[in-house]
């Protein structure tokens, strides 16, 4: 007698095996993309409302903003390859 195990997903099984290979890219591109956006939308908001503007102090000069540029990526990475003439 032949017996055949029925491919049931259980609750106990971890969470990668319940989400199928793609789910988990199509999840980790959204996650890239949305900081990515996240990113530049911070970027142009400091650009607008903080250049040119002297820094900005808040809860009691614990916290300071001021507008900077960065070079380069995150964390100045690529910096170096930026030639300025």
């Amino acid at each position: 007698m032949i017996v055949r195990r029925r491919s049931v997903m259980r609750w106990d099984a971890p969470l990668t095996e319940m989400i199928s290979r793609w789910t988990c890219r199509l999840v980790l591109v959204g996650a890239v993309l949305g900081t990515i956006g996240c990113d530049r939308v911070t970027k142009h908001l400091a650009a607008t409302t903080l250049a040119g503007a002297p820094g900005r102090a808040y809860f009691a000069e614990t916290v300071w903003l001021g507008y900077v540029e960065n070079p380069g990526g995150f964390l100045s990475l690529g910096a170096a390859a930026i030639v300025r003439h």
